[in-house]
């Protein structure tokens, strides 16, 4: 194997170390072959951002997630104020009516009271004479 390793490196000296294994082992998905000065395990790790990097990307998600709720909050409270419009609509279509409802009846009260007092008048009349008739 050594021997067909070295002989690709000679006849293709720019081939690339994932190349050449691949060339002399086929693909590799499950584990990688090592073979001196060839594949170092920062040619397997992927890039790694960096602290700075993360930090930046941390601070974007906070102030992202602080936006959301502070956007939850606001919808919230205007949900809550549109539920105590409705409720002081209604409250106030209800004293209305209560009102019209108590109107009517203190009319009703004071046309019967006219009507007891246009009676008793009536048979007040009766029993005293007119005092412009005497």
């Amino acid at each position: 194997m050594y021997d067909q390793i070295t002989e690709v490196r000679k006849s293709q000296p720019s081939i690339s170390t994932i190349d050449l294994i691949e060339t002399c082992f086929k693909s590799q998905t499950s584990h990688v072959i090592c073979f001196v000065g060839a594949v170092k395990p920062k040619d397997l790790r992927s890039s790694q951002p960096s602290r700075a990097e993360l930090m930046t990307k941390l601070q974007q998600q906070r102030d992202e997630d602080a936006s959301t709720f502070t956007n939850r909050i606001e919808e919230m409270e205007v949900n809550q104020q549109k539920y105590i419009n409705e409720l002081h609509v209604d409250h106030q279509r209800a004293m209305d009516e209560l009102k019209d409802d108590h109107r009517r009846e203190m009319d009703t009260i004071h046309a019967e009271m006219r009507m007891l007092k246009q009676l008793v008048l009536q048979g007040h009349r009766y029993l005293v004479p007119d005092p412009i008739d005497s």
